[in-house]
């Protein structure tokens, strides 16, 4: 057994995935309980997402000793590539969105009928869409962190790819 796979105990790496259950779970809950969805929910789920992310984090330093780079299994190798492409999504999406508001809500806005969602100006709507792809990209960013550069990670090197792939698919659905 290498270094890497004495330091990831497969147990705490499950209690960790259990308690990023239970912090879904709950954190519905704890919301529509303080009524604090008033406010757009994605902020909300920004906010549970975070929390999944930190308690990873406290496994990760603290039992495992390693940094966020080598304990989620993120590597700066090929960097610039990296970022031209991400920039090059970002700004994509960003047409795609412009797009979208300017030709198809605002259509909808301008004679008068509501599109999905928009009961207020369209700038509010573009607002709230931005909010919405924001966290759609921080979702996205931790998910691939928790399930990939920390579940897959460890339990490929516990128990093979077949079944690391299989079983963090299990905790992921």
């Amino acid at each position: 057994m290498d270094r890497d796979a004495a330091r990831s105990n497969i147990g705490f790496v499950f209690i960790t995935a259990g308690i990023w259950f239970l912090i879904t779970e709950y954190f519905a809950r704890l919301v529509k309980l303080i009524d604090i969805d008033a406010n757009n929910p994605t902020v909300w789920a920004a906010v549970r997402m975070t929390l999944m992310l930190m308690v990873t984090y406290a496994y990760v330093r603290w039992y495992e000793r390693r940094g966020f780079a080598e304990g989620f299994n993120f590597r700066f190798a090929q960097w610039r590539k990296k970022v031209i492409w991400a920039v090059e999504f970002f700004l994509l999406a960003g047409v795609v969105l412009f797009l979208y508001g300017r030709f198809v809500v605002e259509r909808f806005v301008s004679s008068g009928v509501e599109a999905s969602a928009a009961t207020e100006h369209y700038e509010a709507l573009i607002g709230d869409r931005i909010i919405e792809f924001a966290y759609v990209l921080y979702e996205g960013i931790v998910e691939v962190l928790l399930f990939i550069g920390f579940l897959l990670d460890r339990l490929e090197r516990r128990v093979g790819a077949t079944a690391a792939v299989l079983l963090s698919n299990v905790v992921f659905a």
